[in-house]
């Protein structure tokens, strides 16, 4: 008898999913999006959202905002650095695949100055190897879109 054994959902350090694998995308999306936000009473934390497309940023604004959360939106990886601090408390939400900068550019990127923020690569088509890279470069973890 074949015994499965489930991630442990508790932790974001999973492997990726990509496409054509039976995983959950919600549940992890949650958890990992509880484990990044979770803050003393009082601090502000920020879901930060990165996309091309503007109805997907409204909607994820629109979607966090009504749960309580705070959300700011940007629409390229550029426009994020610009404006963003270290210091920040949150996590970032981004496309990987962005013209000038990809998701996975942009965590090597926040690495390599030392910014450790957590970071969710969504992808619509999704593979594993571009999951793998994501999680390779630092994600915390990556879900196809559309996301529920």
């Amino acid at each position: 008898m074949e015994t499965k054994t489930e991630p442990d959902s508790r932790s974001c350090s999973h492997l990726a999913h990509g496409a054509g694998l039976p995983t959950p995308a919600r549940p992890r999306f949650t958890v990992c999006l509880r484990e990044a936000l979770a803050a003393p009473v009082g601090d502000t934390c920020t879901i930060f959202v990165i996309d091309h497309d503007r109805a997907i940023r409204k909607t994820m604004r629109d979607l966090f905002e009504s749960n309580g959360y705070e959300a700011q939106l940007f629409a390229d990886c550029s426009a994020f650095l610009e404006s963003h601090r270290a210091s920040s408390r949150g996590c970032v939400l981004v496309d990987e695949l962005m013209l000038r900068m990809s998701g996975v550019k942009l965590i090597e990127r926040l690495r390599c100055e030392g910014n450790a923020v957590p970071t969710i690569v969504m992808s619509s088509k999704a593979t594993l190897p571009k999951a793998v890279q994501a999680m390779r470069a630092g994600a915390s973890d990556f879900i196809e879109k559309p996301v529920e």
